[in-house]
């Protein structure tokens, strides 16, 4: 019989042995983040077009259905009863509920868990071209591997921070949006969509 081998991003990275190592030249500390830090990387966990695929699919599809609904409705009321039947026919409607609503937010509830991923120490850059050899170095580890784990950006930046415990568990598949940014006070972080669980 013949065996099959798992197609998840960790399997493929343990099987290739990843050759990671320190590119930056200068200073790298780790900084705890605030806690308006931490509520605003969550709550701009998602990029432009998640936003407005939730806009689209959540906000927009169901109001311009009820509103082709609401005339139609209307349309056949005013045809079967006349103008004046039109005004009380809807007393029954306000005691429906909808459950497919409730359904829907316990959805966005449970990915809004899965998307807050794992939280570690902030890595700031004494300067901009580490930061940006970081970056480039994690992009080319998510070509070669198919992901880049938090321990391997430690390892990137400075391999005598010790990272979270976790940190071989969750990563990157994809740093299209990530980017540095200067910080006050000197410095540069990296802007890293959240680390997630790596299957």
């Amino acid at each position: 019989m013949e065996e099959y081998k798992p197609n998840s991003f960790k399997y493929k990275a343990e099987q290739q042995e990843k050759a990671i190592e320190k590119v930056t030249k200068g200073e790298v500390k780790a900084k705890k983040k605030s806690e308006l830090r931490k509520i605003t990387d969550r709550f701009f966990a998602e990029d432009a077009s998640g936003i407005a695929n939730h806009a689209w699919k959540d906000i927009f599809v169901p109001a311009a259905k009820k509103v082709v609904s609401d005339i139609v409705k209307d349309g056949i009321d005013m045809i079967m009863y006349g103008a004046a039947g039109t005004s009380g026919r809807r007393s029954g409607t306000a005691d429906y509920v909808s459950y497919r609503e409730y359904s829907a937010r316990d959805d966005r509830i449970r990915d809004a868990r899965k998307r807050t991923g794992l939280e570690f120490d902030e890595l700031v850059f004494e300067n901009c071209g580490d930061a940006k050899a970081v970056l480039s170095q994690m992009r080319d580890v998510i070509r070669r591997y198919g992901v880049v784990t938090v321990a391997d950006l430690y390892d990137m930046a400075n391999p005598n921070i010790t990272p979270p415990y976790t940190s071989n568990k969750y990563g990157w598949v994809n740093l299209q949006n990530a980017e540095p940014l200067c910080v006050r006070g000197g410095g540069w972080i990296l802007k890293l969509p959240p680390a997630m669980p790596i299957e």
